[in-house]
This record gives structure tokens, C-alpha cells and sequence, in this order.
């Protein structure tokens, strides 16, 4: 797809259309002034890289596997791989191609490792409705990424 708005907003773009859909963390490369830029806005989702895990009570976000705090539960490792696994109480999940999303459903007892009850990955039919409050925060987006490359114009 068209990606434009990606360059024009350093990868800002894409968070704001993941925070419209609710997402609670994304693995994203933001360079310091981008992150400030971010910190400003009233975002529910994280960006998360390897300086920058999140904390969500008792999941943890993680760009690698690496040792988390022990009231986090399930650790979430934001780096793709070839399949749905988890190991220990680090879950990894596989590669998502478009049309498709991936569902996990990961059971995490009082006691003792979480389990996987369940990973698939859901194609999106190609005559699915747009989603109309996101289709709004993509509106939104590109007159911000429009308004950044004027002003880059202009400076």
C-alpha cells in the first residue's frame, strides 16, 4: 500500500493508526525526537524497541526475549518469527501476511507457565466494510503527515 505518510511523520503515522484500532504496543524504530513528539499526544498504545519495553500490569512487551520483572505473567516478544510459540513465559508470534491477522488466545493460570489454547491466522474478506472510526483516524493521519511535509517544505 501507498506508505507515504510513514516518511513524512518518521513512522508516527503508523501508531496513531494502530492506537484508532485499539492495539496496546507496536515494535517501531522512532528516533528520539519522534518519541517526544509522540509523548505529547494522549496515545493508548506503546512503541516499544529495545530501550523501550512496556509494562501493562501483567504482560510485558518486548522487542527481544529478554528478563523481565516477575509480576510480568506473559512477556510478548514484538519481533516476528516463523511460527506462534511459547517458551516459558515468553510468547513469540509468527509472521502475519496481508489479507490475514493473527489471533492468539494464551491461558495464564494463578500458578505455574502460560499456555497457547489456541493460534490462527483469519483472512480478511476482501469485501469486509471499513471500519468507520479508523477510516476517520486514516483521514486524520494523512492531513498531519500533509501538514508535516508543508512545513518540511517550508522550512
Amino acid at each position: 500500500g501507498d506508505v507515504w505518510h510513514c516518511a513524512e511523520t518518521e513512522g508516527r503515522s503508523a501508531l496513531l493508526a494502530l492506537d484508532a484500532m485499539g492495539f496496546t504496543a507496536a515494535r517501531v524504530s522512532l528516533s528520539p525526537a519522534s518519541r517526544e513528539r509522540l509523548a505529547g499526544n494522549a496515545l493508548a498504545i506503546a512503541p516499544v524497541d529495545e530501550t523501550h519495553p512496556h509494562y501493562d500490569e501483567i504482560l510485558c512487551y518486548t522487542a527481544a526475549s529478554t528478563s523481565v520483572p516477575a509480576e510480568c505473567r506473559l512477556q510478548i516478544v514484538l519481533s516476528p518469527r516463523v511460527e506462534t510459540q511459547l517458551d516459558q513465559n515468553a510468547l513469540s508470534l509468527a509472521t502475519v501476511t496481508p489479507p490475514n491477522f493473527g489471533l492468539v488466545d494464551v491461558f495464564i493460570p494463578q500458578k505455574g507457565e502460560p499456555v497457547i489454547r489456541a493460534a490462527q491466522q483469519v483472512t480478511v474478506a476482501s469485501d469486509t466494510p471499513p471500519n468507520p472510526p479508523i477510516v476517520a483516524a486514516v483521514d486524520f493521519i494523512e492531513a498531519e503527515a500533509r501538514y508535516y511535509a508543508s512545513q518540511k517544505k517550508a522550512d
